[in-house]
């Protein structure tokens, strides 16, 4: 007999040893269902325990790996800033180069023309021209281009 039920028939019948003809089977049927919810009981616990353990693990794994990312993404941060910094000085550094170069350029008593690799124009000055109307710079340019162009042509015979 389950210790609950016998409590509960010493409590409210006075004894757990005399019971009236017919009432054996009704109270072991009462005495199962209480071991029944016992064993349900307890594994509802350990399930309950076993379920606990698992999110436990997963928080901890997900605690880990969100302080990893939060260091990796610090990491990031920093090195942006690093790699902005020098573009920024990178940038002052080619805006100084560019100013000198465009100083010496205007210095410059003579036409200049700068070309890429493949022989395309890009940088194109002729401090000289820049008084003369815009017919009359044309024609310098093109006697200027000719005359260069004849002068490498002879040097590479």
């Amino acid at each position: 007999m389950h210790k609950t039920l016998e409590r509960q028939i010493i409590k409210y019948l006075s004894t757990a040893t005399q019971f009236p003809l017919g009432w054996e089977a009704f109270i072991k049927a009462i005495s199962d269902t209480y071991v029944h919810f016992d064993d349900d009981r307890r594994l509802s616990e350990r399930s309950l325990e076993l379920n606990s353990q698992e999110l436990n693990e997963r928080y901890q794994k997900l605690s880990s790996s969100l302080t990893l990312e939060k260091e990796l993404q610090e990491k990031l941060r920093i090195e942006k800033e690093s790699v902005e910094k020098k573009v920024e000085e990178r940038t002052r550094e080619l805006n100084k180069e560019a100013a000198r170069l465009h100083a010496s350029i205007i210095s410059l008593n003579i036409g200049l023309i700068m070309t890429d690799i493949n022989s395309q124009a890009g940088l194109k000055f002729y401090p000289r021209l820049a008084n003369l109307s815009l017919k009359k710079r044309r024609h310098q340019l093109v006697n200027f281009l000719l005359h260069k162009k004849l002068s490498i042509f002879r040097l590479r015979q």
